[in-house]
């Protein structure tokens, strides 16, 4: 906007020299007004190529002033721009002092506009209807020849000039912006060459229906016409911001500036001492702008001082969110060098504080029009937690509530985002890491996070997050590994309490979609490898429920509890498929004091229930314990069932089944000692089946003696009870002890 000014400014001079030129001609000519009207008519058209239409008479004067009057004006538009004019006027007066023209000398007096219309535009190629306007305004275009003004005349200056009620409109049709300059009323003067003086002006500026500023302000300017420079004294300004980027309330700023210095020729501008004050805050800066009718592009350093997130979202009507600490959001304070260029704005050497964080890296809005942003940030220390919504909060409805609010879908197609941050300690989910590092890269709703990664409770975490948006839903992909990993230390922190200790090391691999968080749980499928070495299971003593099981079963009564309730393991691991929300396993393993455990089952992400079918195998009898009757239990695989809550799970150990196990064993090796002639237990009965092997034996090879067994059972019982007469008189051979008498055979 700043070369858009700068342009109409130098057409601006042009004019008033116009209106200068017109008094001079009505003087030379002292004829009727027609006349004047044509000969300013063609003069306007040779120094700006420019048809100048006037509507009504032209009221002249001569005496002590020349002195002319004009109704509406208008200026044709470039070709190519529309058949609306290029600019308009209600109308417009000028004097000329009558007796210094004798002496060559240009003395105007008051110059006044009334209700300026421009309409600037910069067409789809970058074209603009005020090019040939500018370029044919140049140093001839502020007064005639010599030999048609009659001779040399020097300009002593002008008494005042009024710009009322002017409205000017800048149109970028390739970036779809539009700036107004609305309600404009300047004045400046006496303006004396080289000599400063006084311009007010009182306006507002929009930028396109999002935000308008009211201006009221004053200062100085000295003017250099041929050297191009302009120099200002301190301005002073009071401002008022509203419109939607701003929020419902207006926001007041008071601004001072040293000074300003625009060189027309070398398209520079140097901005000394901005200070900004607004909310109990101030925003200084020093700038240097270059290539100023082209592309300006402004440096300097920027600092903002000490102000309250809080207070400054109040005030644009941003609502603040409900924090768990709510000591949060109250101070922050930055410093950078800044670069402002058309489209883009970057904060270099960027040093701040938000609240306890200490904040150092670059961040650019590398397309303003289009929110693309960059950044390589560091930050020392942030606790995450402290922002978020306090647990359960009102309109939250806890984690339950948030679980079935509508994923952040446009958000996500929103960002336009490529950077990279460092933190040296993170809280965040209640998990403590170190050295963390994460590159974000986001565009057209595809988000990324790899690599992440992290230093965690004495291990390490690598991770791969993607998440995509498409319609209304949104879909994640996670590729994530923790290595030697405390996790006991972890699920203290992050869960409140600790289940599981020792030495995690996890890979999963993860996708799922859905419009919220709950059905995008419920589709997470996958899967993951397991394995915690030299830890506790906290909250269950296994062996203590299966002596109590034992006990009850016994109805004896149960043995006293250990503190705490813990059981310990050397080796725990497996793999598992996820789909749709849950979690299967097939090759659960654990290796404990005196027992070994396998199984298989499943855990539910949904409503976070756990249902897993183990047994346990029995390695020998605890010296800890006192009971006699244990020792029987040596060598058994006890089922055992792990059910209930995630969190706080039931174990039930079912002695029953071993119980039952050995009394059908017993019954089977007695019935068999008397169809077999032995004690002996063949193989594949009940006892062996509960028996801890080190491996079990192959479901074909258990169903083939099972099936042996039954036939041999049957030829013998069939024998015994079921056989021919002949059969049943054949005597049993007599046994070592007894020899053959009493053996009956064929009486």
């Amino acid at each position: 906007m700043i070369k858009i000014v700068g342009k109409f400014l130098a057409g601006f001079l042009a004019l008033v020299a116009v209106i200068a030129i017109g008094g001079i001609v009505a003087f030379k000519l002292l004829a009727d007004p027609e006349k004047i009207k044509a000969e300013v008519i063609e003069l306007v058209a040779e120094q700006t190529g420019r048809t100048l239409t006037i509507d009504g008479d032209l009221q002249l004067s001569f005496v002590p002033w020349i002195g002319f009057e004009v109704g509406k004006m208008s200026l044709n538009n470039e070709d190519g721009f529309g058949d609306d004019p290029f600019a308009t006027m209600e109308s417009a007066e000028a004097r000329i002092r009558l007796l210094p023209l004798f002496s060559k000398k240009i003395e105007v007096g008051e110059v006044v506009i009334d209700g300026l219309r421009l309409d600037l535009v910069s067409d789809r190629t970058g074209r603009t209807n005020w090019d040939d306007f500018v370029a044919d305004n140049g140093a001839e275009s502020t007064g005639e020849s010599p030999d048609e003004s009659g001779g040399s005349f020097k300009a002593e200056g002008i008494a005042s000039i009024a710009v009322r009620n002017a409205n000017i409109r800048y149109r970028d049709l390739a970036l779809r912006d539009e700036y107004a300059l609305v309600d404009a009323n300047i004045t400046a003067g006496p303006l004396v060459p080289g000599e400063p003086f006084a311009v007010t002006a009182e306006f507002d500026f929009t930028v396109d229906d999002t935000l308008a500023i009211h201006v009221n302000g004053e200062t100085t300017l000295i003017s250099d016409l041929n050297a191009g420079v302009f120099t200002t004294g301190t301005v002073k300004s009071k401002l008022e911001l509203t419109g939607s980027a701003i929020g419902a309330k207006p926001l007041p700023v008071d601004m001072t500036i040293e000074s300003i210095v625009f060189d027309t020729n070398a398209e520079t501008m140097n901005i000394d001492s901005i200070v900004a004050r607004t909310l109990d805050t101030a925003i200084r800066t020093s700038l240097t702008g270059s290539n100023m009718f082209e592309d300006p592009v402004f440096r300097g350093p920027l600092v903002v001082d000490s102000f309250s997130p809080r207070t400054l979202m109040n005030a644009l009507s941003i609502p603040v969110p409900d924090t768990a600490d709510g000591s949060v959001l109250r101070e922050a304070r930055f410093t950078a060098d800044m670069e402002k260029a058309d489209d883009s704005i970057a904060l270099q050497n960027l040093k701040g504080t938000l609240d306890d964080s200490q904040v150092s890296g670059r961040f650019a809005l590398v397309s303003i029009d289009n929110n693309r942003m960059t950044f390589d940030l560091a930050i020392d220390a942030l606790n995450a937690d402290r922002y978020l919504p306090p647990a359960g909060a009102s309109g939250t409805g806890g984690a339950a509530g948030e679980d079935q609010s509508p994923l952040p879908v446009e958000a996500l197609k929103a960002l336009d985002v490529n950077g990279t941050i460092r933190i040296g300690k993170l809280t965040a989910a209640g998990i403590q890491s170190t050295d963390v590092r994460a590159t974000v890269k986001a565009r057209n709703g595809d988000l990324r996070v790899n690599p992440s990664q992290a230093k965690l409770y004495g291990g390490q975490y690598s991770g791969d997050v993607r998440l995509t948006a498409r319609g209304d839903t949104v879909s994640i992909s996670m590729n994530e590994k923790v290595t030697d990993v405390q996790a006991g230390a972890l699920m203290g922190d992050a869960l409140d309490a600790s289940r599981l200790s020792g030495a995690a090391n996890v890979e999963l691999r993860l996708n799922g979609s859905g419009k919220t968080l709950e059905a995008m749980r419920r589709t997470l499928s996958g899967d993951l490898v397991f394995r915690f070495d030299d830890g506790y299971i906290e909250g269950v003593d296994l062996w203590y429920e299966i002596r109590r099981a034992k006990a009850l079963f016994g109805k004896a009564s149960p043995p006293a509890a250990s503190k705490p309730a813990r059981t310990a393991y050397s080796d725990i691991r497996g793999t598992a498929v996820v789909k749709d929300g849950i979690v299967r396993s097939n090759d659960l393993a654990a290796v404990m004091p005196f027992l070994q455990l396998t199984g298989q089952g499943e855990i539910n992400l949904v409503d976070a229930t756990i249902d897993y079918r183990v047994n346990a195998v029995v390695l020998k009898k605890p010296e800890v314990t006192a009971e006699a009757q244990l020792a029987d239990l040596v060598g058994a695989r006890i089922p055992v069932r792990i059910s209930g809550d995630l969190m706080s799970p039931s174990v039930a150990p079912d002695i029953g089944a071993l119980v039952r196990a050995k009394a059908e064993d017993a019954v089977k090796e007695k019935l068999l000692g008397k169809v077999f002639g032995t004690s002996e237990t063949p193989p594949g009965n009940a006892a062996t089946d509960a028996a801890g092997e080190s491996a079990e034996t192959p479901p074909d090879t258990e169903e083939a003696i099972k099936q042996e067994l039954e036939s041999k059972v049957k030829d013998k019982l069939r024998g015994l009870f079921g056989g021919s007469r002949k059969e049943e008189e054949t005597p049993e051979p007599a046994s070592e002890d007894k020899g053959t008498d009493g053996g009956g055979g064929g009486d």
